[in-house]
């Protein structure tokens, strides 16, 4: 979920072995069920340099300015809707919700590369859809190997 991590924090993002995670927890913002998950960052954004950007922030969060008094639910959605204004230049078919598509197409993807049902709600934050779903767990180390599987995005 994009709007998810637009309220991370410095401290979300860790290296956990070989690769990165970012912890997505409603300590920093809303979260989808109120639940905090660890989402793998993807290799290419390793590459590109998020993980050094990260580490020269200030404390606190990376990508919005909490209120004077501490909230970040306004700054949250004003930076929601700058990212969805962007998108929509870019996609301009006014079916596709610019902010829920990255969900459709993280989905699409991850189906197109193979990557269990399970690991990809895991991932998203959804809850499993069959009971035996519910069984066991979805580790760091499987999300991480089903998100070294999706493609690299063009930039530029």
């Amino acid at each position: 979920r994009g709007v998810e991590m637009v309220q991370l924090r410095k401290q979300d993002v860790r290296r956990e072995g070989q690769g990165w995670v970012s912890l997505i927890t409603p300590e920093a913002g809303t979260v989808k069920n109120k639940e905090a998950r660890e989402a793998p960052l993807h290799p290419h954004l390793v590459e590109l340099g998020f993980p050094a950007f990260v580490e020269a922030s200030a404390n606190g969060h990376i990508f919005l300015t909490p209120s004077v008094k501490g909230g970040v639910r306004g700054p949250w959605m004003g930076l929601k809707n700058r990212i969805g204004d962007f998108v929509r230049e870019v996609v301009s078919d006014i079916r596709v919700a610019p902010n829920h598509a990255w969900r459709h197409l993280f989905k699409t993807l991850g189906r197109e590369n193979d990557i269990q049902e399970r690991v990809l709600d895991a991932i998203c934050g959804h809850a499993a859809s069959t009971e035996g779903g519910k069984y066991g767990e979805v580790t760091l180390k499987a999300k991480a190997k089903a998100m070294e599987l999706f493609p690299r995005f063009k930039i530029g």
